[in-house]
């Protein structure tokens, strides 16, 4: 065990005190130790063979370890651990674990079992790093969890699901009817990952559905652009407009960023956006016409910055932009002549 700061000036070796724990056959003991030198080993008098030794037993002190254990010795801290945080630490090791059934059934088992839901979350984004058809059916199996932050999760790693034609339509059904509006609008947006042919409908139809903060429409405006479909434009600068409320219009600025990039109008009414004092909205609208790249827009952006209107933050975004846009008009005028 090593403290490995720079000692210098008032930083000096620490004293910290905790608890490592031992479990075997025999059960679980708890053994102090304080931790006072630059390097040193500690020994501890046990039953028998360990099956699990957690460092910091509970984690209470803020730390960095590099503790190597076996797969099959950090599935065990995950069924057995007592404390929150050193079951969620087990979750997280074992998404390193590949081509394990073991593994994935431990994890499965977590996601649907274990007592508090922030374990089960740890659990499903392991399941997401393995990833594999033996994974995904475990992640699958925790749609059915009560917790709709659970849930949540298990929607958003649908996302990266392939070679399954019915997830679409699973995420298309979890979108109008899971319970939780969180949980829909993950579904919204894994569903645009996915580009199945109806996803254009599925948004639009959940951009025209009144919820809470107006939270399914913003998660529809903003997977539109994911989804690469240029004929949600018209939508997206409906929703866009003055009077609407703020995250739905900057959702659809967002969005009209990646769309139709070649289409002029739409870079003119994200200039002409460029005009309102909104924070939000200018910040969203100078980050889209960086992401539509048309040169078109670097003298509004450059006015606006003269105008010292701008928060240190937001203009030195909107130099970023005008930056990248005359690279971008350079890139055109020689292009010709390389031809």
């Amino acid at each position: 065990m090593k403290q490995t700061q720079k000692i210098e000036g008032r930083v000096g070796l620490f004293r910290v005190p905790l608890e490592v724990e031992v479990a075997t056959a025999a059960g679980s003991k708890r053994f102090p130790i304080t931790v006072s030198k630059p390097g040193e080993t500690f020994a501890f008098d046990v039953d028998g063979p360990p099956r699990m030794v957690l460092f910091d037993a509970g984690d209470h002190v803020l730390k960095s370890v590099d503790f190597k254990k076996s797969a099959q010795e950090w599935v065990y801290q995950l069924q057995h651990a007592e404390t929150v945080p050193d079951r969620a630490d087990a979750a997280k090791a074992l998404g390193e674990f590949k081509n394990s059934d073991d593994v994935v059934a431990a994890l499965g088992h977590t996601a649907l079992q274990d007592a508090f839901w922030g374990v089960r979350v740890e659990a499903l984004r392991a399941l997401g790093r393995i990833a594999g058809a033996s994974a995904q059916k475990q992640i699958l199996a925790a749609l059915s969890n009560e917790q709709p932050w659970v849930r949540q999760v298990a929607v958003e790693l649908m996302r990266d699901f392939t070679g399954d034609a019915s997830v679409a339509s699973r995420l298309d059904s979890i979108s109008r009817e899971d319970k939780a509006y969180r949980v829909r609008a993950a579904a919204l947006a894994s569903l645009a990952q996915q580009k199945p042919a109806n996803g254009r409908q599925v948004l639009e139809a959940a951009a025209a559905t009144d919820s809470p903060d107006d939270r399914l429409r913003v998660a529809a405006l903003r997977a539109m652009g994911a989804l690469g479909d240029d004929r949600a434009v018209p939508v997206l600068l409906q929703w866009s407009a003055t009077g609407k409320s703020f995250p739905v219009r900057t959702a659809a600025i967002a969005s009209l960023g990646r769309l139709d990039r070649a289409n002029e109008a739409v870079t003119q009414r994200l200039i002409a956006y460029l005009a309102e004092p909104y924070r939000g909205v200018r910040s969203a609208t100078i980050a889209a016409l960086g992401q539509r790249g048309d040169p078109a827009a670097i003298a509004p952006i450059e006015s606006l910055l003269k105008s010292g209107e701008l928060s240190q933050s937001l203009e030195d975004a909107a130099q970023g932009v005008v930056s990248r846009l005359a690279k971008i008009a350079a890139d055109r005028e020689t292009k010709p002549h390389q031809d």
